[in-house]
């Protein structure tokens, strides 16, 4: 799952929650539910965040 896949890479590289969100601007309760598995991330968030 996705939202399984963006936690393994935050846990990974040590990042908080509150830093994920920001480089992806979005708001903590989103991201926590995109973490798990209660909604799915736009890909073009992730594109957006990147570029």
């Amino acid at each position: 799952m996705f939202g399984n896949k963006i936690k393994q890479l935050r846990e990974e590289f040590q990042l908080p929650q509150r830093v994920a969100t920001s480089a992806l601007e979005l708001d903590m309760p989103m991201y926590s539910r995109i973490e798990l598995g209660r909604r799915t991330g736009k890909r073009t968030q992730i594109w957006q965040s990147k570029h």
